[in-house]
Order: C-alpha cells, then sequence, then structure tokens
C-alpha cells in the first residue's frame, strides 16, 4: 500500500479534509466567544455599525469573516470530495 500512488493521494485528501474540519470547528468556537463577550452582535443587522465601539466594530467584522470562511471551507471540502468520492467512504478512525 506503501507504494500505490492512489492510496498516498487519498491519504493526503483525508487528511486535508481532517484539517478543514479543524480549521472549521475554530471559527465556530472564535465566534461563539466574541458573541459571548459582546452579546448586542447576537442581531446586528439593524445596528448601525457608526454606533458600535471601535472593538465591537472590529468583533462583528471577525464574525462577519468567519462565517463568510465557513461557507468557503464548505465550498472548498464539497469541491475536494467530489474530486475524490472515496474519501466520503472513508471518514472517521
Amino acid at each position: 500500500m506503501a507504494d500505490d500512488p492512489t492510496a498516498i493521494a487519498a491519504t493526503a485528501d483525508a487528511s486535508e479534509l481532517a484539517i478543514l474540519d479543524v480549521l472549521d470547528c475554530a471559527l465556530v468556537v472564535a465566534e461563539a466567544a466574541l458573541l459571548a463577550r459582546r452579546p448586542e452582535l447576537t442581531s446586528w443587522d439593524g445596528v448601525d455599525p457608526g454606533a458600535l465601539t471601535p472593538a465591537a466594530s472590529i468583533a462583528a467584522s471577525l464574525i462577519t469573516e468567519a462565517r463568510t470562511m465557513r461557507g468557503l471551507l464548505a465550498r472548498y471540502h464539497l469541491a475536494v470530495v467530489r474530486e475524490d468520492p472515496w474519501l466520503l467512504t472513508r471518514r472517521g478512525p
């Protein structure tokens, strides 16, 4: 198996997906921590950005970017799996 290039590539792809999962979890935790510290941002749809403190404004931007990044990670994850459907059968230990 060590000499099988297909197996090596699949292992690399599985490792890449695992790293993406860790990054996604880190973004979820970061967003939750920011919202816990800044509860006024939980429903900022009607909030005037100029009314936020500088720290709250930056936190709002970080939350927005984290959500964007999670969407991109999900799209990338799907693209990797579509390139190698074998990965769908090899999730987990």
